[in-house]
């Protein structure tokens, strides 16, 4: 007979962007950042907050898998830079929020008492001025303490280029996050 254990996931993190180019539409100014410019993505923090629903057989407890339904912020700063041909440095600052929405699957094995490790998926919506779509992969580490709160560090890893604003398009992100998972019920299921 199968368990379900739901309850609260709040957390945050810290990550970067790689492999983004600039979104330009006026060939000279790309030209001159190609010789002597540079750009720079600050990728500042995370948070997300969710829901988690956690299945297990009581027998077997060495698998059990996680669902978690997300959302959260993340904010990035970005920072443009170039001299022109009279050497004039111009530079270019601004900072988005992107609202990522997903769904997160992970099969997770417990390697002694408390102590467990996982890999998933999470296919996310994100929201920000361009509205992209991501299914990065997640690896995680966690620690349960008596089934009255746990305790993950994860790294996910995003497949699609989905990094995308006004300024940058393609660029991928890679985040590590911490959390907290606080059950509140416990369900059996036939």
């Amino acid at each position: 007979m199968a368990q379900i254990e739901t309850g609260l996931l709040i957390g945050g993190g810290i990550g970067n962007v790689t492999n983004t180019s600039l979104r330009l539409s006026d060939p000279g100014v790309i030209q001159t950042l190609e010789k002597s410019g540079k750009y720079s993505l600050n990728y500042q923090f995370n948070t997300t907050l969710g829901y988690r629903f956690r299945l297990y057989n009581p027998k077997h407890k060495t698998f059990f898998y996680d669902l978690d339904v997300l959302t959260g912020i993340k904010k990035i700063e970005l920072k443009t830079s170039f001299s022109d041909e009279t050497n004039a440095l111009s530079e270019v600052k601004s900072s988005d929020w992107f609202c990522p929405v997903s769904l997160a699957a992970s099969v997770n094995y417990r390697i002694m008492k408390g102590l467990y490790v996982g890999v998933g998926v999470a296919p996310t919506c994100i929201f920000a001025s361009k509205i992209a779509f991501d299914i990065p992969v997640v690896a995680k580490v966690g620690y349960d303490i008596k089934n009255k709160i746990g305790f993950s560090l994860s790294y996910q890893h995003s497949l699609l280029k989905a990094f995308k604003t006004n300024e940058y398009d393609g660029g991928r992100f890679s985040e590590w996050n911490v959390s907290v998972y606080i059950p509140f019920t416990l369900n059996k299921l036939k």
